[in-house]
């Protein structure tokens, strides 16, 4: 997916955060408000935590990240809340299953016949794992299938998560890429339309990932627009 967003921790005080939110794709659109957003900025930093997903060589700076992979990966698997966002990225993407050798066999079989019989094969053995067929990849020589996201499930889990996000005026708006077709780009973030603002849980677990100076880009997105 392309990134939309960086995002910016700038503080962390008990259970709240204060931080940006820069635009950095004309795809993302506008500045989600709604509470939606601010629980996927807690997901999705715990998930590239543990998966040690903070990247260098953007062309607008490096993820930043204030402490070594491997202490940040020790964190996001000790999590208290760990359960908790598992579950959250369950409802937001859908959930992943590897499934057994025998089914990963009758997929291989399935995807020689043709598409249809993918398909079919497909939907018959995401059944099987209690789930709605959403896709399936090989990994490793290993099948996995992932199920249908609920996007409203996970915004309702918001509400009981978050207890407030305040977001602040944005700056360089209209954006750059609304003067012309023959825009340049910023070299910086300096450039780029953002927003501050202040993240607050209702759990001050729910942050005990985060920390000051984390600086990421990311695909996460917000479904309902304000």
């Amino acid at each position: 997916m392309t990134d939309l967003y960086r995002i910016s921790i700038d503080e962390k005080s008990g259970a709240a955060l204060r931080g940006r939110v820069h635009m950095i794709n004309p795809d993302a659109g506008f500045f989600p408000e709604e509470l939606d957003f601010p629980l996927r900025i807690i997901v999705d930093a715990w998930h590239r935590m543990k998966h040690g997903y903070f990247f260098t060589g953007h062309h607008l700076g490096n993820d930043r990240l204030p402490m070594p992979r491997e202490r940040a990966a020790a964190i996001a698997t000790e999590h208290e809340m760990k359960e908790v966002f598992e579950e959250l990225q369950a409802l937001d993407e859908g959930a992943e299953i590897r499934i057994e050798p025998e089914d990963g066999a009758m997929l291989s079989a399935a995807d020689a016949e043709g598409p249809d019989a993918y398909e079919q094969a497909s939907r018959r053995i995401a059944e099987k794992y209690g789930m709605q067929f959403r896709m399936r990849w090989m990994s490793n020589r290993e099948w996995y299938v992932q199920g249908e996201r609920d996007g409203e499930a996970f915004l309702d889990r918001g509400y009981e998560i978050i207890e407030s996000f305040e977001v602040g005026e944005p700056h360089n708006m209209p954006p750059f890429w609304d003067a012309d077709d023959d825009f340049a780009a910023p070299e910086t973030l300096d450039g780029y339309p953002y927003v501050e603002f202040t993240l607050t849980v209702r759990d001050a677990r729910y942050l005990a990932h985060m920390s000051r100076g984390m600086h990421w880009a990311t695909a996460i997105y917000g479904e309902l627009e304000d």
